[in-house]
């Protein structure tokens, strides 16, 4: 079990129904293990609008790349199923191909921001994500 330290009088400011809330979606998630707990700490600054989250990183540019790595496995498992011997290496280089564009693109592809376009839309194996820059 590993406790998550937040700040202890925002974490006390919340009720017992959205901690549980915010637990339970942050394990759904994957954020938290299953045995993980937050907690009020008082030696956590308080996040605010101010707080920069961590240097670097950039929440929309990672969704972007995970999107670009469900389209390309959902493109090899199509090549997979729908061609054989030589026709499956070509297809699954050309998904590979286009993954690794895709990800040297993000967060928004070069293509889209010329046309004036914040957000990308993209459909794959029944799912739908909404990126927007």
């Amino acid at each position: 079990m590993t406790d998550i330290k937040v700040n202890k009088n925002q974490w006390d400011s919340v009720s017992e129904a959205d901690k549980e809330k915010i637990t339970s979606g942050l394990k759904a998630s994957g954020a938290l293990g299953a045995t993980d707990r937050i907690v009020g700490d008082p030696g956590v600054p308080e996040f605010t609008a101010e707080t920069l989250l961590e240097p670097q990183w950039n929440p929309l540019k990672d969704l972007c790349k995970a999107a670009c790595d469900t389209a390309a496995a959902s493109a090899v498992a199509w090549c997979t199923a729908n061609t054989a011997g030589v026709a499956t290496a070509a297809c699954i280089a050309a998904a590979e191909a286009a993954r690794q564009v895709c990800r040297a693109e993000t967060p928004l592809p070069y293509r889209y921001q010329g046309a004036g376009i914040t957000s990308l839309r993209l459909n794959f194996s029944g799912f739908q994500y909404v990126l927007a820059s």
